[in-house]
């Protein structure tokens, strides 16, 4: 399973919220992706799974789980547990459909400091 955010930002955001550093991860990189409108797109409600934005993650970890055991779509968007608005993108290496999807090359994260309490320049 591959676990996608919807801009830069957002999968920054999700990385931070969960690291708990003080200082810049090493050896960060990032792909663009680029879906198809043909892939079957599945869109997750959150209002159907009770505990879905539990920091255990336990509910949400479940429905992923057997989404990706049926099989029934290549790509399901998320609501971010972060922002509450930002979609992500949960996608399934093992579908049909996964060869359409193009990722560009692997480009560094470049962290600013300020995000871990120092100073940028």
């Amino acid at each position: 399973m591959i676990y996608a955010g919807s801009s830069y930002a957002i999968c920054a955001l999700e990385i931070l919220v969960r690291s708990g550093r003080q200082a810049p991860p090493r050896g960060h990189s990032f792909v663009r992706i680029e879906i198809p409108d043909t892939i079957a797109v599945e869109r997750f409600d959150p209002k159907g799974l009770a505990g879905w934005d539990d920091t255990s993650m336990e509910a949400s970890q479940r429905f992923g789980d057997s989404w990706l055991a049926s099989g029934r779509s290549s790509v399901l968007l998320v609501p971010s547990a972060v922002t509450r608005i930002d979609l992500n993108r949960v996608i399934n290496p093992a579908h049909r459909d996964f060869a359409a999807i193009k990722a560009t090359a692997q480009r560094p994260v470049e962290w600013d400091e300020r995000l871990f309490g120092g100073t940028s320049g």
